[in-house]
């Protein structure tokens, strides 16, 4: 249907929408067949998304039709924003090579479905057993459902280059091949073709404290990525307050959450 629009109209450029438009095998057929310059899917791609943009375009035609910087995390009415530390980036990465899996709770929450690195549960993507654990034991999902990997755009640029010039790892709405030479490293994370549904992190304000820990491992360890799954347990919605991020860790049973870059080991 979209290639048969994509001939009638000849569009360069798709923005799509829908609960359809979570399908990553589609969005990848879509980006690799129908010849499109540009795809762009919004990470909201639900109801939700409808009365945020309806709310936008209200914003809109009353303010004018000035250009606005639109983001993928929204604050919640008393979910206060403090200033994001740095200092406990080390600590959390020793952590993460330990083996453990921690809980993040930073900035403004995620508007759609998937986790985008505020609101994650993260761990080493390289093993099996951690992501059996967190998937299976954490999340309480089914055992054939994938995980995904989040990575900085430094890494992707070696090691995922198709995924950097997309617009769909914006927010894991694609999947990419890892070459034979990283699949060991993904192993926890890859599907049974040799893909992977990443998200790619740029190195911008509302990405600062995870772009930042995905720098430092791969600069300092070569480890391209992590998992990332939401901050929540199978049928709850995501975490959203920091007041709750506590509970919720051990709730989960997760070793230690860092709220606002603030580490708090639980166990």
């Amino acid at each position: 249907l979209i290639n048969r629009f994509k001939q009638e109209t000849n569009a360069d450029h798709l923005v799509y929408s829908g609960g359809a438009a979570l399908n990553i095998i589609t969005n990848s057929r879509i980006e690799s067949e129908c010849g499109f310059k540009t795809i762009f899917i919004p990470p909201c791609t639900s109801d939700s998304g409808l009365s945020l943009g309806a709310a936008m375009w209200v914003d809109r035609v009353i303010n004018g039709d000035g250009e606005k910087s639109h983001s993928p995390f929204i604050v919640g009415k008393d979910n206060s924003i403090k200033k994001i530390i740095f200092d406990d980036i080390d600590t959390t990465i020793s952590l993460l090579l330990e083996g453990k899996v921690i809980g993040i709770c930073n900035s403004k929450g995620e508007i759609g479905p998937r986790s985008l690195g505020n609101r994650s549960i993260i761990s080493m993507m390289n093993s099996v057993k951690l992501r059996r654990r967190v998937s299976e034991t954490i999340k309480q999902r089914e055992w054939y459902r994938p995980l995904a990997p989040i990575i900085c755009s430094e890494a992707a640029n070696v090691v995922l280059p198709e995924a950097v010039s997309s617009n769909l790892s914006r927010y894991m709405l694609g999947s990419w091949k890892v070459s034979k030479d990283w699949q060991e490293s993904f192993q926890g994370v890859i599907h049974s073709d040799g893909t992977v549904r990443a998200q790619v992190v740029p190195n911008t304000k509302d990405f600062s404290w995870i772009h930042e820990l995905l720098l430092r491992l791969w600069n300092e360890y070569q480890i391209p990525g992590l998992i990332n799954t939401s901050f929540n347990k199978q049928g709850q919605p995501i975490l959203h307050y920091h007041k709750d991020a506590k509970d919720a860790a051990l709730n989960l049973g997760l070793d230690a959450v860092v709220v606002e870059g603030v580490l708090d080991v639980i166990n």
